[in-house]
């Protein structure tokens, strides 16, 4: 056996071990993991600042890596299609008689509504629709960025609190915190996000 034949074997050995565990990944994690991290209203976000934030509402993150969802509250009884046309017109920031690619909250470097994944909730009667999923090796910080970094300027992020027209939202964060013993963070959580994303089919993002 030469030297090459040697190396393509191990890494199709490595390929198929690592696929085999992706699919076990894939197939165990689901909504049930996630953890109430913290619930409260647009806005707190003008009447605390960022330092009061973290303390009050995400000391269990605090230096945490794993994943972590965004979701806006519907009243049970409201009609989906109605509330989804309004929040994706607000949320984008648009004007009257804009076309929906234009907005006041577009191209900032902020997410967009997902069409698609809008509707992919036309049944659903919960209360809490999935508006946001990412993943970080420091949930609390990386939640402080969607909450109060600047429209038009890095990181990427939901930038809540530049969002005038959305004052009367409540927002609740649930997290699937990782062990601090897992030394492969970035493979697994990027693993779990894109498995998650496909099930949860969150509003917003990529």
């Amino acid at each position: 056996m030469n030297q090459q034949t040697e190396i393509d074997e191990k890494l199709i050995e490595i390929d198929k071990n690592l696929t085999e565990q992706i699919k076990v990944l894939k197939e165990y994690i689901n909504q049930d993991y996630f953890q109430f991290l913290c619930e409260f209203k647009k806005d707190e976000l003008d009447e605390l600042n960022e330092i009061d934030f973290k303390q009050t509402k995400l000391q269990n993150a605090r230096g945490i890596k794993g994943i972590y969802l965004f979701e806006i509250y519907k009243t049970e009884t409201s009609n989906y299609e109605n509330w989804a046309n309004e929040f994706k017109y607000r949320f984008r920031g648009n004007q009257k008689g804009d076309d929906e690619r234009n907005g006041l909250y577009l191209k900032k470097w902020t997410p967009n509504i997902v069409n698609k994944r809008l509707q992919k909730h036309i049944e659903n009667t919960d209360e809490w629709i999935p508006l946001y999923i990412g993943k970080s090796a420091n949930i609390s910080e990386r939640i402080i960025s969607h909450l109060y970094s600047k429209l038009g300027k890095p990181p990427s992020a939901l930038k809540i609190k530049e969002r005038k027209n959305l004052k009367d939202e409540r927002l609740r964060i649930q997290y699937i915190p990782f062990p601090s013993e897992i030394k492969e963070y970035e493979t697994a959580a990027t693993v779990l996000e894109s498995a998650l994303r496909k099930k949860i089919n969150p509003i917003s993002g990529k």
